[in-house]
């Protein structure tokens, strides 16, 4: 079995090591090393720097993971806004109020006498008590939305990441979902 020359990445000290070889101990400084080799030339890292390394690549991983997620969240939540209105423009108070107000203008109408007095009547409450159930409806649909995108936030944890990075699995949007 051959063995190639290489120096400790610490001390810089002499080694030879087995052709095969993927870690030694330093003679002189006792530091554990990796050895390292391309087609040309065979060197030493310490063990250490590399779990460093590692290990700030893994936060890296996790930090971008965890604001890919956050994006995700964002971008479903704006996509949503854009299709059913912003939250301002839907008020089950809001809502309920111009219902109140139209079916207030109907019974109006109602009291007044002459012709097409009961359609106009008719037509203010029908109109007032649609459109006031229909824009209801659409606050809770808004509400409800509101209340998972929330939780899908408040549910991600950088931590999660983390364990994630280490053991290697991968992200996926969807398992940020709380449907």
């Amino acid at each position: 079995m051959p063995l190639i020359p290489v120096a400790c990445h610490k001390c810089g000290a002499p080694l030879e090591v087995p052709g095969e070889a993927r870690y030694v101990t330093c003679r002189h400084c006792g530091i554990q090393l990796e050895v390292k080799h391309n087609e040309s030339a065979a060197w030493t890292e310490q063990i250490e720097d590399i779990k460093e390394q590692t290990e700030e690549l893994v936060e890296q991983v996790a930090q971008l993971q965890y604001q890919n997620a956050l994006d995700a969240i964002e971008q479903d939540w704006e996509s949503f806004i854009a299709q059913n209105g912003r939250p301002a423009k839907l008020s089950k108070t809001l809502s309920s109020f111009k219902m109140c107000i139209t079916v207030a203008i109907g019974l109006y109408f109602a009291s007044q006498t002459g012709p097409g007095m009961p359609i106009m009547a008719t037509m203010a409450v029908s109109l007032g008590v649609g459109i006031g159930i229909y824009e209801i409806v659409q606050a809770n649909k808004l509400e409800e939305a509101k209340r998972r995108y929330q939780h899908r936030k408040a549910s991600l944890k950088i931590d999660d990441f983390r364990k994630r990075a280490t053991s290697g699995e991968s992200f996926s949007p969807d398992s940020t979902r709380c449907d």
